[in-house]
């Protein structure tokens, strides 16, 4: 499946994407470009929950900045009981999570 490809131009974004496609190594990507400077920031993760945000709702410099966050679970989760299990770590378990930036230019 290709990637998909949306201009982000003037909209504000404050989202937590879920079920993110993986490969077949189970990794899913999620990636922002901008085509003014040829700056591209790819995240990947051993998860499928990205939240993107363009800092419109920021007090101090607002849409000075774009975030990609890679998450273990959709935000909010604390306050979620359906996902109480996902997030639960019992006394000698551990829980990790993988992840990677890679930034590059054109």
């Amino acid at each position: 499946m290709p990637p998909q490809f949306r201009v982000i131009s003037d909209r504000k974004i404050d989202h937590c994407y879920d079920k993110i496609a993986k490969d077949k190594n189970g990794i899913s990507t999620a990636s922002i470009y901008d085509p003014d400077n040829g700056l591209k920031i790819s995240l990947t993760q051993k998860g499928d929950v990205t939240l993107v945000f363009t800092g419109d709702l920021l007090t101090v410099r607002p849409r000075k900045s774009i975030a990609i966050e890679p998450l273990q679970v959709i935000t909010n989760a604390f306050n979620r009981s359906e996902l109480r299990e996902a997030i639960t770590v019992l006394p000698g378990q551990k829980s990790t999570f993988e992840f990677g930036v890679n930034i590059s230019s054109s």
